[in-house]
């Protein structure tokens, strides 16, 4: 999991510079999986649905992974996405602006777009706007890369609020 992932990351000691700046994208990473939101993907329905096990009642698996508001959980949560941004901002600028970099920090950024856990809509709007431009950067960059791509049309989503069709409504 993360978290062991962490630990032996923050265990290595004394890496050469290329060796330090693969340390800190990996710390940034499982910074980020520890602090995204869970979400609801059809993998997941399908499985639920296609379980012999008993299931749970359908409003005990949303609250699993209902919206997160101000409280411990999701302190926790933004605590570490601040260390995955604080940590790519740790690199040397050259690597900032390598493209797995600057996506992770849009992914970081993206995360924090939600005012209910940001604070206030001006924080998250300022936060959408950084991961809206750093995604729209690496598509025109990239146009290939359809993660790119598809990162930007979920950040685009994610600000209008909609659904996408892949994620289950109970």
């Amino acid at each position: 999991n993360h978290r062991k992932a962490l630990k032996i990351l923050r265990s290595i000691e004394d890496p050469n510079a290329e060796s330090q700046n693969k340390l800190l994208y990996e710390t940034a990473r499982a910074h980020y999986f520890m602090g995204r939101k869970r979400t609801v993907d059809a993998s997941l329905v399908a499985a639920h649905h296609l379980s012999d096990r008993p299931k749970p009642p359908v409003p005990a698996l949303m609250r699993l992974f209902a919206p997160q508001g101000p409280g411990q959980h999701s302190k926790r949560r933004l605590e570490h996405l601040n260390d995955a941004i604080a940590t790519i901002e740790k690199m040397p600028a050259k690597e900032q602006h390598r493209p797995e970099n600057q996506f992770l920090l849009a992914c970081c950024y993206r995360e924090f777009s939600n005012p209910l856990e940001e604070g206030t809509s001006e924080e998250a709007a300022r936060n959408y706007e950084k991961a809206n431009a750093l995604l729209m950067d690496l598509v025109g960059r990239f146009e290939k890369n359809p993660h790119y791509r598809y990162e930007l049309v979920e950040t685009l989503r994610h600000q209008i609020g909609e659904q996408p069709k892949d994620q289950a409504e109970f």
